[in-house]
């Protein structure tokens, strides 16, 4: 949580680019974390509750830092780049109304050549 709002409020675009990335790398590393919890103690009920919870709030957490990527990346007209960050969210979480719109968004500009952000 804490890389993500650090980037939203760094001081140039490359180092909110590093702090969005190293909050998805942490978001990576929580997921198989938890994966290896739920293995080991399949049958503790607060692992069996606890963990579903932790998954998805890591999943909330590393979609917003790809969308905050696919954002940058727009506005410095990199759409390649936006839309494989948009992609990695809907990866993630694929009804989620705001990677569709900003995917959506993102199409619009590169077919068009401009900045909607």
């Amino acid at each position: 949580i804490t890389r993500t709002k650090d980037g939203l409020t760094a001081k140039n675009s490359g180092k909110s680019v590093n702090l969005w990335k190293g909050a998805i790398d942490d978001g990576e590393f929580v997921l198989k974390e938890l994966d290896k919890l739920a293995k080991k103690y399949p049958d503790d009920p607060k692992v069996v509750e606890g963990v579903p919870k932790y998954r998805q709030l890591t999943i909330d957490q590393m979609v917003e830092a790809h969308l905050h990527l696919a954002s940058n990346y727009t506005i410095d007209s990199s759409y390649e780049k936006a839309l494989k960050e948009t992609n990695k969210a809907l990866a993630l979480d694929p009804q989620n109304p705001q990677a569709l719109a900003q995917r959506a968004r993102i199409e619009q500009a590169a077919a068009e050549g401009l900045d909607l952000f």
